[in-house]
């Protein structure tokens, strides 16, 4: 089981129950090491934002564990903003993360699941979404983003699981 962005909330959950119900957890934090252990797991600082980190990340993983069970991209930031006052910088840096980073998280891990024949992915997203705040039109864009691109693919992972 690889949760990206594991250090609180939904992620520490997430990676929480999944211990409790016997899976091995392999996760990732960009800057907040988290502060709690867990039976069979691995934290590794890695910024998903960055291909290689990502790379390296699931590497590791499978190294470690063998294969890749199930991925849940989880990992987001949040810079808000209204469009007027929004710089550059902050709308790149939320569509490295949050889009990008999940982009980096696919990629490898369907490599891997493709030569193991089997895998899952969970991607979160918020009610955001579906319906955007004043100051997030970059987490809307992303969260919408994330959600056509990934639901738009559906069949093709229907077809992949009948196939593996």
């Amino acid at each position: 089981m690889l949760i990206s962005g594991i250090s609180r909330g939904i992620g520490k959950e997430l990676a929480l129950s999944f211990s409790r119900n016997g899976w091995n957890v392999c996760g990732c934090y960009k800057n907040n090491k988290p502060e709690y252990m867990i039976p069979n797991s691995k934290f590794i600082k890695a910024d998903i934002s960055k291909y290689e980190e990502v790379k390296e990340f699931i590497k590791s993983s499978i190294t470690d564990y063998s294969k890749i069970d199930c991925v849940i991209n989880n990992a987001s930031i949040t810079m808000s903003s209204t469009i007027f006052k929004m710089t550059e910088d902050i709308w790149e840096s939320v569509i490295r993360t949050n889009l990008n980073g999940t982009f980096y998280m696919l990629k490898e891990a369907l490599s891997a699941m493709i030569k193991q024949k089997s895998g899952s992915i969970i991607n979160i997203a918020s009610i955001s979404a579906f319906k955007s705040c004043i100051g997030d039109s970059n987490l809307f864009s992303f969260k919408i983003g994330r959600y056509i691109s990934y639901k738009n693919s559906r069949e093709r992972r229907r077809a992949f699981r009948d196939n593996c």
